[in-house]
């Protein structure tokens, strides 16, 4: 069930949730935490492998290059009438959805591209290193 088309009054907390200030996030609120940079943390922490990691790089960057424009293009390009216009709230998480969306569709297609640029980069690990587990984020902007 995706947290983002669902409406629910009661929300239950997500047992991995998040914990800020003492409080914990429900899944709803850790959907969009990747996009304002506070997941970014819990990413690191989580202990995966260099290959995971490579893939993780791989597939953020593909959904960023190709999927997000795309995507904000044709948000951009919504001309319906006054009741059907988007509204201001719409506008202002727009990118953040984009930024979602463009996420599980790259990650659910497992597109060739992301194959591809996900073995180039695990070709240059070295054999020994590729299946440590590590807490290291991956810098894909250098």
């Amino acid at each position: 069930m995706n947290p983002i088309l669902t409406s629910s009054n009661s929300q239950s907390l997500n047992p991995t949730a998040l914990m800020i200030k003492g409080k914990q996030r429900t899944e709803g609120q850790n959907v969009f935490s990747p996009s304002i940079g506070s997941g970014t943390e819990a990413a690191a922490s989580k202990g995966t492998t260099r290959a995971e990691q490579a893939k993780e790089a791989a597939d953020k960057l593909v959904a960023t290059t190709f999927i997000k424009p795309i995507l904000s293009e044709a948000r951009k390009m919504d001309n319906a009438p006054a009741p059907f216009k988007p509204t201001q709230a719409e506008e202002m998480f727009g990118a953040m959805l984009d930024n979602k969306i463009a996420d599980e569709l790259v990650a659910k297609l497992n597109l060739p591209l992301a194959q591809r640029m996900t073995r180039d980069m695990v070709d240059r690990i070295p054999e020994s290193e590729q299946n440590q587990v590590s807490t290291k984020r991956v810098d894909i902007l250098g």
